[in-house]
């Protein structure tokens, strides 16, 4: 009996140590595979980060997702050979050129206002404020956006027209045309608003109310700018008294008086 109860007790040992072997195998492939998962989320993530922690970060952000479906939309429409007939073939072609202009512009636009931040010497929505209006008013690349953005809408408008009139009967065409006044439509919104309500956030600044929906809104105005260096406290010197000189002999006037009497 002893020799069939030490098999079946080597027979459990070697079926917990299998399980438990198991287990530590598992443990370290989960551990190595979310390791790896995490990083890759970081590393896409990233660029991400970067342009929400900017001023015009949502802008930037909408503008990617308004304007990519209506070029994926367009390019699907090039695939049918029954729209290279119609005008719709070149509208198609346009509205590709139309939305990656937008994209790049959002970000143009975003890195011009983040640098003119950084070399400004003012903090906070009125310094926020004020570098947008001076490129409003100087920039060249935003007067010759304003004269693209009303074409853009012009010409989706006419997109929609051509794709009523063309025979085949394919509804991508007018999608990316909707996509496109979609983004219009936001654009001018988002610029009043984000006018307003930079405006709203300088005067609560100055009474000394700060709001984390504003920098989340605006970006991180404050934090554009570099720090400058960390310069190390100077001491105080000590304080030098300054003593009379002893006569010759080394005696004070007093004593050589009193030593006189």
């Amino acid at each position: 009996m002893i020799h069939c109860f030490n098999a079946v007790q080597k027979c459990c040992s070697g079926l917990c140590d299998g399980c438990g072997n198991a287990c530590e195998a598992c443990g370290r492939c989960s551990v190595d595979l979310c390791g790896g998962c995490e990083q890759t989320c970081k590393t896409c993530c990233r660029p991400l980060a970067t342009i929400t922690s900017k001023p015009l970060g949502c802008f930037v952000i909408i503008a990617a997702v308004l304007n990519l479906p209506a070029a994926a939309f367009a390019i699907a429409s090039l695939q049918n050979p029954q729209l290279r007939a119609c005008k719709v073939s070149n509208f198609c072609y346009g509205t590709v050129g139309i939305a990656l202009i937008n994209v790049t512009f959002s970000l143009y636009l975003q890195w011009r206002l983040d640098l003119s931040i950084r070399s400004g010497t003012e903090q906070g929505a009125r310094a926020l404020v004020q570098e947008a209006s001076q490129i409003i008013l100087y920039d060249f690349g935003f007067c010759f956006y304003v004269m693209f953005f009303v074409f853009s809408v012009v010409y989706s408008f006419l997109g929609i027209g051509w794709s009523a009139d063309c025979p085949a009967r394919d509804s991508a065409p007018i999608w990316a045309a909707v996509f496109l006044l979609l983004f219009a439509f936001w654009t001018a919104l988002f610029s009043c608003c984000w006018g307003l309500a930079a405006s709203c956030w300088g005067v609560l600044e100055t009474i000394g109310i700060s709001s984390s929906f504003a920098n989340l809104f605006f970006g991180s105005t404050n934090s554009a700018r570099e720090r400058p260096a960390f310069v190390p406290a100077v001491p105080p010197a000590a304080p030098v008294w300054q003593t009379q000189p002893q006569p010759p002999g080394g005696a004070t006037a007093s004593q050589a008086l009193y030593g006189g009497q």
